[in-house]
């Protein structure tokens, strides 16, 4: 445990609930290990000769023995002070102590025997037993049969070992305690040249003070309040046209507190009038176990429309031009929970209110009967505004996440999302989201990725179907399926219809929708480890794929569920085709991509776009 900074050893008693500290000084102890008749403990440490804390020198990690009944500390002088020993395992019979070294300038498995000091080099791999970082432990022992499991950083990944105790026998090699093995001969080795700062890194006391001036007087205590990390990029933008000038703009800021268990975000934008400001509060707070937090925000969105009209002035009617301007307000409230299950998995809920309010105004500009403008009036137009939509909501979701991104998306691992949420109040329907993610690395340069996704409202009545504000589910987002964009279709695929209907647009709308896709996906360019080509200034990848979505509903039931081809039947619509996403500057990821929509055949094969990574 760390206490003020400082690493110790620390027993813990289940019963009483109580702590006892083992080691109190100020060396770096960890890594224990119990030797089989426990009154030993064996760890990793700092604590050497070469340890100097006034001089601030230190020891490479060292190797030492705690007895329990005594409390003394007895190092082991293994090879040197300036060669790195951890994990320390004892044999079953606590005969041999079992440990990790760099005497030959990679770290391997190596024992002491403790009665007769002599030690016995166990593997000899070049590429190093080791964990995720220079001192993490990568080697345990069983306590009965003394098998050993390792972990090795080969081919560019970290692959697990064993060794059973007569492999390990009849490998131990006997290596002299006093002479370091070849490899410490091996370049860097002493420079030609004198180096002025390998000098001064060697001067430990040029510069430092005296010792007394170390001693700290009146600490403070951490501060635990929220302090800026970051501003937005603030925005701000003019417009002129026929109609006036504009003006518009955002910012915003991110806090969190010195040791990241709680965030803070703001945003606020403006744009025209004092009703068209908007803006957002989040926070959340991760400092226990139970993570909670909240989402506070008001949206306004404004449309504009124009048309002509008739207005009354001092008894006669006169032509006017009408800019009509619409705002949807969008004012929200959500609090959210979530607890961890493990490192992957987390159950999460969260419940929120909604509300949707209307403002409707009309800007007349007055013509004579000769079109000079005689004047200019707003008009608010609050007969004829929708009534508010008041939704309050409540769902639960269980959250699994243990996939690896790469640069642009997802390559091993999986992900999924179950989750179920009840909606009530001006309208009252459940929603049901099942979305499923697998990645399969059959080689590093190479992940074959399928997703099945279920986006669906049940349970829903004519409230609903009537409110034109909660808009059906649509399929044609190129996060669902690429091919069947929004922007992408024509009127000429809407054939004739008199009623001004589109079914090859309109099929791609429901309260339901279900999702498959899958793809090949190649590390064209990227860095030396992971990609064809080693440039990591603009990483790509290649991808081809095919998807498949549907929309449907009670009122719009599923004609067909077989592959058709047709330019309005509402079946699964199919796309297939090759794409590239990049990572620009590590922020946004942007999608290039050629797809085949099978149902689509008055449009056929075209390029599409799309900022978002891969899912």
């Amino acid at each position: 445990g760390s206490e003020g900074g400082i690493t110790d050893l620390f027993l813990y008693n289940v019963a009483s609930e109580t702590p006892t500290k083992l080691t109190d000084d100020k060396n770096a102890d960890f890594q224990p290990a119990y030797s089989p008749d426990g009154r030993t403990i064996a760890f990793t440490s700092d604590r050497s000769p070469a340890t100097d804390f006034v001089r601030l020198t230190y020891a490479k990690f060292q190797l030492a023995l705690l007895d329990l009944e005594t409390g003394q500390v007895r190092g082991l002088d293994i090879f040197g002070p300036k060669v790195k020993h951890i994990n320390p395992q004892f044999s079953p019979d606590g005969r041999y102590l079992y440990f990790i070294s760099d005497v030959d300038g990679f770290s391997n498995i190596y024992r002491i025997e403790l009665e007769s000091g002599l030690i016995d080099r166990i593997t000899n791999v070049a590429t190093a037993v080791s964990g995720i970082t220079w001192s993490a432990p990568a080697m345990t022992m069983a306590q009965e049969s003394g098998d050993i499991a390792f972990s090795v950083f080969d081919e560019f990944e970290f692959h697990i070992y064993k060794l059973t105790q007569d492999e390990a026998n009849r490998r131990a090699v006997r290596v002299a305690v006093t002479e370091p093995g070849p490899g410490r001969k091996l370049p860097p080795g002493e420079p030609v040249l004198p180096s002025r700062v390998a000098a001064y890194l060697a001067d430990y006391d040029t510069g430092l003070e005296p010792p007394s001036t170390y001693v700290v007087e009146d600490a403070e205590e951490y501060d635990a309040s929220l302090a800026l990390d970051f501003i937005g990029q603030p925005t701000i933008g003019v417009g002129a046209d026929n109609f006036g000038t504009y003006i518009g703009g955002g910012a915003s800021a991110f806090f969190s507190d010195m040791l990241g268990d709680r965030f803070l975000g703001v945003a606020l934008s403006a744009q025209g009038t004092v009703k068209d400001i908007g803006g957002q509060v989040f926070y959340l707070n991760q400092k226990n176990r139970w993570n909670w937090g909240y989402a506070v925000g008001r949206i306004p969105y404004q449309y504009q429309y124009f048309g002509y009209g008739v207005t009354e002035v001092d008894g006669q009617n006169y032509q006017t031009l009408n800019t009509i301007r619409q705002r949807i307000f969008l004012d929200s409230f959500t609090g959210m929970l979530a607890y961890p299950l493990s490192m992957t998995r987390r159950l999460e809920g969260d419940m929120g209110f909604t509300r949707y309010s209307f403002d409707l105004e009309q800007d007349e500009i007055i013509y004579d009967a000769f079109g000079r403008i005689i004047g200019q009036r707003r008009v608010q137009l609050d007969d004829q505004e929708p009534d508010p939509l008041n939704l309050f909501t409540a769902s639960i979701a269980l959250v699994t996440d243990n996939s690896f991104g790469a640069f642009t998306s997802p390559v091993r691992g999986g992900r999924s999302r179950i989750e179920l949420e009840q909606t009530f109040g001006s309208a009252q329907y459940q929603t049901a989201i099942l979305d499923w993610r697998r990645y399969f690395s059959p080689s590093m340069n190479l992940t074959f990725a399928v997703r099945g996704l279920h986006y669906g409202r049940y349970n829903y009545g004519e409230e609903l179907l009537r409110n034109q504000w909660i808009n059906p589910l649509f399929l044609g987002y190129e996060t669902f399926i690429r091919g069947y964009a929004w922007e992408s279709f024509k009127q000429r695929e809407c054939g004739e219809n008199a009623n001004g209907d589109c079914p090859a647009f309109d099929r791609m709308f429901g309260q339901r929708i279900g999702v498959a896709n899958f793809e090949l996906r190649v590390p064209f360019i990227g860095s030396e480890q992971f990609g064809l080509i080693n440039l990591p200034y603009i990483p790509m990848e290649l991808v081809a794929f095919t998807d498949v979505g549907v929309a449907w509903d009670n009122e719009n039931p599923v004609e067909e569920w077989s592959f058709v081809r047709s330019n309005s039947a509402r079946t699964p619509l199919w796309s297939s085709g090759v794409g590239a996403r990049f990572n620009i500057l590590g922020f946004m990821i942007l999608e290039a991509y050629y797809a085949y929509p099978w149902q689509r055949p008055e449009k056929g094969a075209h390029w599409g776009f799309n900022l978002a990574p891969g899912w």
